[in-house]
């Protein structure tokens, strides 16, 4: 629950519904009775796989316009230190 940042109740509803839909396998840990294993089933592994592929091919559409916010942010941080330097009055807008 820690490491996903959730409330230990929401832990075990999610993991109820990947349990409930054949994507994680729970059985309980032999040396500890009271911890829980979890692990990817054969569908939860094709799941992640497919998943993980379509967030890949997302970052590869948005990399060439994310490169160009980011030049823009540089360049608009120069301009922005620049006129601190110079002492630029405030108000008047930049290029």
């Amino acid at each position: 629950a820690a490491f996903l940042i959730l409330q230990h109740n929401s832990t075990v509803e999610l993991v109820d519904r990947l349990v409930a839909a054949g994507f994680v396998a729970r059985t309980t840990d032999p040396e500890d009775g009271r911890r829980v294993r979890l692990a990817l089933t054969e569908s939860g592994e094709a799941r992640l796989a497919a998943l993980s592929q379509t967030h890949l091919d997302e970052l590869e559409q948005i990399g060439p316009e994310l490169r160009h916010l980011l030049t823009r942010i540089q360049r608009y941080r120069r301009l922005i230190r620049g006129a601190a330097r110079n002492g630029m009055a405030e108000g008047k807008p930049l290029p």
